[in-house]
């Protein structure tokens, strides 16, 4: 692998990487894990009664502010 460097548009000769940086660009790991279907729909019930805006905070929303609130999901 070459690195160049451009200051002021002068081609520079290129400089080799050293051989740990080298290394450390390709021993990148990847790890899959699975998850249950059951798991997943689960969780996601949970985020949308999170994300649930009841009506007594829509009321308490509107005395505080002259104007509609705009609920962005």
């Amino acid at each position: 692998m070459h690195d160049t460097n451009n200051d002021n548009n002068n081609p520079s000769p290129p400089r080799l990487i050293q051989r740990h940086e080298q290394s450390q660009l390709q021993h990148h790991r990847f790890s899959l894990r699975t998850t249950d279907a059951r798991t997943i729909a689960h969780e996601n019930r949970i985020n949308q009664q999170r994300n649930r805006i009841t009506n007594e905070s829509a009321r308490y929303a509107q005395t505080r502010f002259p104007f509609q609130p705009f609920i962005i999901r």
